[in-house]
């Protein structure tokens, strides 16, 4: 059970062959055991040679009987499949769909020749339990709504919904039930005004990933929204100062003070990273437990002032950089000397310690701050319990970081001390 839960999308079936060929004990255990079975994907690529890589109408069949009458995970892509291919997934679909009464969680994506309009759903079509729906879309047409519309009118325990296409999007399917939704996730990139004003729908949302693009506001009045989400994550698109506008007009009319857990995700070499973050941790009455920052494009000064608005209710503070490979030169990032300083506890009172109750800190590839002193800042932070206590500083848990490889070698050495001594998380070369 526990090698079947680690399986990742596109592994399952790779996954349960391996189970079943370890020996005929495990075969007969994996098949008499329903929950195996109940992740039916159908994901599938351009065939190559020609005849290779069908959807199977009878491995479809198969899983619906091993999985006995346990509720389904779908995963139904065929965004490039051929004419002769998306005969296949039709049917399949349709054999899907008479057991949409176990339907829990869907994932359908469709393409030119996969198509929701040769799938009939009826007006009677229900799926009692089905909580989470994901779309992918390489266009948009009224088949969509319809299909989709019809779904969404089936499933009163709906909560989650995810959406991701290859446009601007300037709509959501006018079906969606709206007070239902716990988690909105819209990949597409949109610009303020539509931002909030589905917030503004789903009122008792708890989570939100939005991508915000480039859109001219002029003319639009923006109105303030309050919204209960706890968790949110904003991704801003690299672009021209219209990019910035939309990101901070999201947040000057949001009003979320219940918001928890914040992920920004700034395209790599994004120029403008210091207004969008200076203006987001201005927000009065902000309450963060965990920020995340990724991709921070920015000068330490400007950092350094960014830093010195963090509220100080946060626990888990987060910066990563996602290059694949370091380029050359690379020797760090934004996180130097002064950053560093500023989270170090000084045992007295004579300088103000930032994030006084940080207890998990993560930094990918964004260290540029002389060899040692990340060691020494970990340290001043795992001091006696009673020491910190008496300062009102939490002792820090747990650090990952990932430096440039052989870029830290002091920090290498003391670090793995510190670990070797209860510290929690690891330590990578990159």
């Amino acid at each position: 059970m526990s090698f079947y839960q680690d399986l990742k999308r596109g592994e399952v079936d790779v996954g349960l062959a391996a189970i079943c060929l370890t020996c005929k004990r495990w075969n007969d255990f994996a098949l008499s055991t329903p929950e195996l079975w109940s992740l039916i994907e159908i994901i599938s690529v351009p065939s190559t040679p020609p005849g290779s890589n069908s959807p199977s109408y009878t491995k479809v069949i198969s899983w619906l009987d091993r999985s006995k009458n346990w509720p389904l995970a779908l995963a139904v892509r065929g965004e490039r499949l051929n004419e002769r291919q998306s005969t296949s997934i039709k049917a399949i679909l349709l054999l899907l769909v008479a057991h949409s009464h176990r339907w829990r969680r869907v994932s359908f994506g469709f393409g030119f020749w996969f198509r929701p309009m040769h799938v009939h759903l009826p007006h009677t079509f229900i799926a009692p339990i089905l909580e989470s729906i994901e779309i992918i879309c390489k266009f948009n047409d009224d088949q969509h709504d319809l299909f989709y519309g019809r779904i969404f009118r089936g499933s009163p325990a709906l909560q989650s919904y995810t959406y991701r296409g290859p446009y601007y999007i300037n709509s959501l399917p006018s079906d969606l039930p709206w007070k239902q939704l716990r988690n909105l996730e819209v990949t597409n990139p949109t610009n303020a005004t539509n931002a909030l004003m589905w917030l503004g729908k789903a009122v008792n949302l708890h989570s939100y990933y939005v991508t915000i693009g480039w859109d001219n506001l002029r003319g639009q009045s923006l109105k303030s929204v309050t919204s209960p989400i706890e968790l949110l994550t904003l991704k801003v698109q690299r672009g021209t100062t219209g990019f910035v506008q939309n990101a901070k007009h999201f947040f000057r009319f949001l009003d979320a003070r219940d918001l928890r857990n914040l992920s920004i995700h700034f395209a790599l070499g994004h120029s403008m990273v210091h207004d969008i973050l200076s203006d987001i941790l201005l927000k009065p009455h902000l309450r963060l437990s965990s920020l995340t920052i990724t991709n921070l494009a920015t000068s330490e000064d400007e950092f350094v002032d960014c830093v010195k608005l963090l509220p100080e209710s946060i626990t888990t503070f987060e910066i990563l950089t996602q290059l694949e490979v370091p380029v050359y030169g690379y020797s760090g990032g934004p996180v130097k000397n002064e950053i560093l300083n500023l989270l170090t506890f000084h045992g007295d009172e004579s300088a103000k310690t930032l994030c006084p109750l940080l207890e998990t800190f993560t930094l990918e590839l964004c260290v540029g701050a002389d060899d040692g002193l990340l060691t020494n800042m970990v340290r001043s932070r795992r001091r006696s319990p009673r020491t910190l206590r008496d300062h009102g500083i939490a002792c820090l848990k747990r650090l990952d970081v990932v430096f440039v490889r052989s870029a830290h070698s002091l920090d290498e050495e003391g670090l793995k001390e510190i670990y070797e001594e209860g510290l929690q998380g690891c330590m990578k070369l990159k």
